[in-house]
């Protein structure tokens, strides 16, 4: 079956996120390229296997947006290997001070999920289990969950590795050797539900 090329709508730009990585490497004083490269690529994944964009749905365009940025920020930022939940609370903080905190409940269940080792079955399914899965394509990168090779590519060439998965790589077997029994504290064997609290 041929591709077809014109589907292959790559979005290269989305201001929360610049804004976003500029405060964040101006307090960190980290170059985080590789992070930036590695959202832009999981806010793609996730809008094409969701079927979204910002003719059908501006207001979820921009939620993923920034959900993405922050899904992996903790640990990229900080170096903090727990950091599913201080990424949640920041992701929501910064929702707020937006005036999507109504939003906070869909962006949550996306961040806190995206590294369930299992199929996601809850709330908002297919926007949850899009963002998971496009967090998968983009690292380990076995599968492609549907995702058409040309789309792939050209995603990869806009935004390409550099040292994302070696870095990547590299700091997972250093943290397993440090703690081999603890295991990793990001992966979730159990999904991540709402609450009375959120």
């Amino acid at each position: 079956m041929k591709t077809n090329k014109t589907e292959a709508r790559i979005y290269n730009f989305q201001e929360d996120i610049e804004t976003l990585f500029q405060n964040w490497e101006k307090e960190s004083k980290r170059n985080l390229i590789d992070y930036k490269f590695h959202v832009y690529r999981v806010w793609n994944l996730c809008l094409k296997l969701a079927n979204i964009n910002e003719s059908n749905d501006l207001q979820l365009f921009r939620i993923l947006a920034i959900t993405s940025a922050f899904h992996d920020s903790e640990y990229f930022i900080y170096r903090n290997w727990d950091y599913l939940e201080p990424s949640n609370i920041k992701l929501k903080n910064y929702l707020e001070s937006k005036g999507l905190s109504h939003q906070s409940n869909l962006a949550s269940l996306c961040l806190m999920n995206h590294h369930l080792m299992k199929v996601y079955r809850g709330p908002h399914f297919r926007v949850v289990e899009s963002f998971r899965k496009a967090d998968l394509i983009d690292f380990p990168g076995i599968r492609r969950h549907g995702i058409d090779p040309y789309f792939l590519k050209q995603l990869r060439i806009e935004y390409p590795y550099m040292n994302f998965r070696i870095i990547v790589w590299w700091e997972t077997i250093k943290q397993f050797l440090k703690s081999p029994f603890s295991g990793l504290p990001m992966l979730r064997k159990n999904p991540y539900l709402l609450t009375t609290k959120d």
